[in-house]
């Protein structure tokens, strides 16, 4: 007696391929977000990485200026006025160089209190300036932009000056040594994720989905200036 063989249909079952299609879905969620926190990690370093250059590039700088200069005075009624402007602008002169910068909030107005003689708007700047003229008078001259060298550039990241400061510790123009600590802060222009009053990046919880590109960083330097001992 023949009995006729029953054939059977191989396949997936509508449970399979919605379990499969779901392995799929996770699958493909966690391919992107490991490639978006791959790429803010990247862009994190390579924005602190520029930060990082160009403070070093600044303090390598202003350690050279000091260095060369003579010693003078930052105190007292009768103080020199070897520094002028406020903690939004200003201008220090050291003798044969002069330092001019605006910070980022200056900077990004339409009247910045440095402007260059070509109209240009200096962030921080080392210019040619062999009798102080820039800070005689409350540091009313003109500044020469073929005589000045930018030293925050332009590279991956829009980078300005966010503050600058010196303060005397020792000595001054009646010793033959002054000891002066600097600071500055360099970091990104970013208004929308930046804190002004505390001068930091904002949380990733209060910042707009940027913040990967804010990044702020503080340089303190005791710097020399005068003849050595």
């Amino acid at each position: 007696m023949n009995h006729a063989t029953i054939s059977h249909r191989e396949g997936f079952t509508l449970i399979e391929l919605m379990l499969s299609m779901a392995f799929v879905s996770i699958l493909l969620i966690m391919i992107a977000v490991t490639v978006v926190n791959v790429s803010r990690t990247y862009t994190r370093g390579v924005t602190l990485r520029e930060v990082n250059q160009v403070g070093r590039s600044v303090s390598e700088d202003l350690q050279r200026t000091f260095n060369s200069s003579q010693a003078f005075d930052m105190t007292g009624v009768n103080a020199e006025y070897y520094m002028v402007g406020t903690n939004d602008a200003g201008r220090l002169c050291l003798g044969r160089y002069t330092y001019v910068w605006n910070t980022e909030i200056i900077y990004a107005s339409p009247t910045p209190r440095n402007i260059f003689d070509d109209g240009t708007k200096p962030k921080f700047a080392r210019v040619v300036d062999q009798n102080r003229e820039l800070c005689r008078y409350g540091g009313t001259g003109p500044i020469m932009r073929q005589q000045a060298t930018e030293l925050i550039t332009s590279g991956d990241r829009d980078l300005v000056l966010h503050k600058f400061t010196v303060q005397q510790t020792q000595g001054g123009s009646a010793s033959a040594q002054g000891l002066y600590y600097v600071t500055f802060k360099i970091g990104t222009n970013d208004s929308e994720n930046l804190d002004k009053t505390n001068l930091v990046c904002k949380p990733p919880v209060t910042a707009n989905k940027l913040e990967d590109y804010c990044a702020i960083n503080n340089f303190e330097l005791v710097l020399r200036a005068g003849n050595s001992l």
